[in-house]
């Protein structure tokens, strides 16, 4: 992955106040580096594909995989060059996408220093079944994962910030405590995305870098989550019926 462009400085607190704005530039350079550290994880097109994986708010024609990958190389800021060596995780779909029936999406990863890395992501989507995808693994197979709750999002800055996931695995119930890092606040369209949000969006987005902690180790990983406009002042209320949110 090679970039060589302009790009913007703007705070976190900006873009969750409205959408990116025109303004000065500088020159970044990128180059990176991704090696797998785990097979592809998913549904191709000439693969079976179950009833929910044929869904445009979650994988276009249908095809829709994950992988979890070790990302090396440079980033280079104002004349400043940053060796990076990090995790990384890829998301791959392709085909159509439309994102104004979906109204609430969680997407979690983490890799930890013993190898166990855990992936999941869960689409709530109109009118379909709930969509679901994860994984754990530790070295040497793919294992399922099931009754996944994970964080929802109250807030265009990423709230909260502060989360735990839980799920079953093997026949015992994991729970892994999370903190967001960082945010970037993004405009979900009809189609494609806009950096920061605009009042007449579908659904807000937020991304960030995230520390994990599983059974006292500290791993670190990504965290998108979605709501929509739309059908948050409902979902809220719910939600705070079932105790699930202040």
């Amino acid at each position: 992955m090679r970039y060589d462009g302009v790009a913007r400085r703007v705070l976190m607190a900006d873009l969750a106040a409205g959408p990116l704005t025109d303004g000065p530039t500088e020159r970044v350079k990128v180059d990176l580096i991704g090696t797998a550290t785990t097979p592809a994880f998913g549904k191709g097109v000439r693969q079976k594909m179950e009833a929910q994986d044929n869904n445009l708010a979650v994988s276009g024609s249908g095809l829709h995989i994950e992988q979890s990958t070790h990302v090396t190389g440079s980033v280079e800021i104002h004349g400043e060059v940053i060796h990076f060596n990090a995790v990384g995780q890829r998301d791959h779909s392709c085909g159509p996408r439309h994102n104004s029936h979906m109204w609430r999406e969680s997407w979690v990863n983490g890799t930890f220093p013993d190898g166990r890395i855990f992936h999941c992501v869960q689409v709530f989507v109109t009118g379909r079944p709930v969509y679901f995808m994860g994984y754990v693994w530790r070295g040497t197979e793919f294992l399922p994962v099931k009754d996944y709750t994970g964080p929802l999002l109250t807030g265009t800055l990423g709230e909260p910030r502060d989360f735990t996931i839980s799920f079953n695995c093997e026949g015992r119930r994991e729970q892994i405590v999370g903190e967001l890092l960082g945010a970037l606040p993004i405009t979900l369209m009809p189609q494609g995305m806009y950096p920061g949000t605009l009042d007449r969006a579908v659904g807000l987005a937020c991304e960030g870098p995230a520390q994990w902690v599983w059974d006292g180790q500290v791993g670190y990983g990504w965290i998108e989550r979605v709501f929509s406009r739309g059908g948050w002042p409902q979902i809220r209320a719910r939600d705070a019926r079932a105790g699930k949110i202040c």
